[in-house]
């Protein structure tokens, strides 16, 4: 799979290039310890390395034979070794990533100088996602400022338009891994519903849900579990999880998981204790008809850009019919119901190239209610094929009546 990645983006390159790719810092939390350690997803797309200190080189047209790829690695006994474990060998990072040629860190300097000398244009990395903006610089962009006063006579480009155009088509390794993340995310979900009673917490939830992501072998969550009950399932990105469960009403579930670096979310809405009132349950079906709908507009040849503009029309259609008016700040839609998703949670995409098979979308309608106190949000994971959208999560219930069973409810 890696090698796959490598080969697409080196197609892409223009002649007597070179491309650098880092991974993230270390970041201290607290002076004694570092967050969890998450690679540059970029970086893990073209190697399938997670450690730090990893830099990979692509000089596909260069006269330095066996130089076309190298991966530099820390070295094994790197200096906080003791701490962590050591990290990958020489052997072993070739095996992981399929590149032959790789060598320690501390030589990275002199290779790269002497493959920019035989080069007049290089490829440099940074960020460039709209749902991730932050002024922090990243050793990607930090490394592409070194060479820039380095090498200031050179050609630079921008690596990220290349890896957006690839990374929205994915392969089989890479749609396996999502499915495997996504039947995570159900059975999580299906371990948050049993914690569904009157007078528990929201937090028990989701401990109930991160215990079952972990036990089920993920390598993490793709983002924390939201547990919004009640009022609290007007915010999408309520995640303090706090509150007491009611007797009645609903809880809005999000579960996201990541394996071996790629990800799946799901939201599902979920009865509490006496179950849905009659206006609850009439804007949850409707959102069950808006998700319907907007999994079946994602046909091949259409954009994400069109598909966005039909579910809006739905959306408002859906406003009406319940007596709401959309253009009032009655009710809130979210800011998109589509994002592509794979090695980030949220994909870097172009919403005005035509969908094609391999691509993998997640569908989002949500309805918000501030002036009734509850909002809703259902999302699925699909697969863009020639036959037609396949919902990866279509084992995931939205009956309500699978759903009260699932949580014990009576029927």
């Amino acid at each position: 799979m890696f090698r796959l990645n490598r080969t697409r983006f080196v197609r892409q390159m223009l002649e007597q290039s070179v491309a650098v790719f880092c991974s993230n810092d270390l970041v201290s939390s607290n002076g004694e310890s570092s967050v969890r350690f998450r690679q540059n997803p970029d970086l893990y797309y073209l190697t399938g390395v997670t450690q730090p200190d990893t830099v990979l080189v692509l000089a596909p047209d260069t006269a330095r034979e066996g130089y076309a790829e190298v991966l530099f690695i820390r070295r094994p006994d790197h200096r906080d070794a003791r701490q962590r474990g050591q990290g990958l060998s020489i052997a072993e990072a070739s095996e992981r990533s399929g590149i032959q040629r790789v060598c320690f860190v501390d030589e990275l300097d002199i290779e790269l100088h002497r493959l920019i000398l035989l080069a007049s244009r290089i490829y440099v990395n940074g960020r460039e996602d709209a749902y991730a903006y932050s002024d922090a610089a990243t050793r990607d962009l930090r490394f592409a400022e070194r060479l820039m006063k380095q090498y200031p006579a050179h050609k630079y480009h921008r690596a990220q338009p290349i890896l957006k155009q690839i990374g929205m088509v994915k392969s089989r390794p890479e749609i396996a891994l999502i499915s495997r993340a996504n039947q995570l995310a159900h059975e999580a979900l299906v371990a948050a519903a049993a914690q569904l009673r009157p007078g528990n917490t929201e937090y028990r939830v989701e401990a109930a849900a991160t215990e079952a992501i972990i036990a089920g072998g993920a390598e993490a969550l793709a983002h924390p579990v939201k547990v919004a009950s009640g009022a609290n399932s007007l915010y999408p990105n309520y995640d303090s999880n706090r509150e007491r469960l009611a007797d009645s009403g609903l809880v809005q579930i999000q579960i996201g998981v990541r394996v071996a670096g790629y990800h799946a979310s799901i939201a599902r809405v979920m009865p509490l204790g006496d179950g849905l009132t009659e206006r609850q349950h009439a804007v949850y079906e409707r959102v069950v008809g808006l998700l319907d709908k907007g999994i079946a507009l994602l046909l091949p040849g259409t954009t994400l850009s069109e598909c966005e503009r039909q579910l809006r029309l739905e959306l408002e259609a859906a406003c009406r019919d319940l007596g709401l008016a959309p253009d009032t700040a009655e009710q809130l839609f979210p800011t998109t119901c589509y994002h592509h998703v794979g090695r980030n949670l949220y994909d870097p995409y172009d919403a005005y190239a035509p969908l094609q098979r391999g691509m993998v979308i997640a569908c989002g309608p949500a309805l918000y209610l501030p002036g009734e106190g509850f909002g809703m949000q259902l999302r699925d994971v699909v697969l863009v094929t020639d036959d037609g959208p396949v919902d990866l999560s279509a084992d995931v219930p939205v009956d309500l009546t699978e759903i009260e069973q699932m949580s014990g409810m009576m029927v």
